[in-house]
C-alpha cells in the first residue's frame, strides 16, 4: 500500500491541498468538453491501487498522445477536504506513491500542509 504526500498552495488567497499519484489510464472520452471557463477537457479514468477514479485530462495535454494503460502523472486536489478534482496528465509517471488502504486512497485526515515555495513558483511559470 501507498501513501499520499500532501501538500498545499495558495492562490488569490485560497488555499488548495494536493498531492500527486502515477495512475494506470483505464478510459477517456473520445470528445472534448467545454467547462464554464471555456477550456476544453476530456473525462478519464485512471487505477490507482487497485480502485478507479474519475478525472479530467487537458484537452492540450490529450493532443500529445495517450493510449489505454499508460501510467500518466496525476494530481488530486481539494480546497474545502470534501471535493476532490483528479487532474490527469500526459506526462509518464514515475514509481507509484504508498497508500495506508486501499478503501482509503482518498481520505484526508492528516494533510500535509507543507507549503514548498520552489514548487509553487515552478507552477506559477508553466501556466
Amino acid at each position: 500500500m501507498a501513501k499520499l504526500t500532501w501538500k498545499s498552495r495558495t492562490h488569490n488567497d485560497e488555499t488548495t491541498s494536493y498531492a500527486r499519484f502515477t495512475g494506470e489510464l483505464k478510459a477517456i472520452s473520445s470528445e472534448p468538453r467545454t467547462s464554464k471557463s471555456g477550456n476544453l477537457f476530456r473525462n478519464a479514468v485512471v487505477s490507482f491501487e487497485g480502485q478507479d477514479i474519475a478525472g479530467i485530462m487537458n484537452e492540450k495535454n490529450f493532443e500529445h498522445g495517450v493510449n489505454i494503460g499508460d501510467k500518466l502523472m496525476c494530481e488530486v486536489s481539494t480546497t474545502n477536504g470534501k471535493d476532490f478534482y483528479t487532474n490527469v496528465s500526459h506526462l509518464q509517471g514515475g514509481a507509484s506513491v504508498d497508500l495506508e488502504t486501499a478503501t482509503n486512497i482518498f481520505n484526508f485526515g492528516g494533510l500535509v500542509t507543507d507549503t514548498v515555495e520552489a514548487e509553487l513558483e515552478l507552477e506559477e511559470s508553466r501556466d
